[in-house]
């Protein structure tokens, strides 16, 4: 079982490599997401990057 942030507009959060910006992409796609092994991780990451979303994430139960 793995985790993923989930937006309340029911995309999910990935990691995007560009060498500008906040390294935070929103997607639609479940399996686009970034995924975390364990839920203490997954919520470690959703209250870090809570202040600069202009929406909480919140952790989701993902199957890929």
């Amino acid at each position: 079982m793995r985790y993923a942030l989930l937006l309340p507009d029911n995309r999910y959060l990935a990691a995007c490599y560009e060498a500008t910006g906040s390294g935070i992409l929103i997607t639609d796609k479940a399996e686009d997401a970034c995924t975390y092994v364990t839920l203490e991780k997954a919520l470690a990451v959703a209250q870090a990057v809570a202040p600069n979303m202009s929406q909480v994430p919140c952790v989701v139960e993902v199957n890929h």
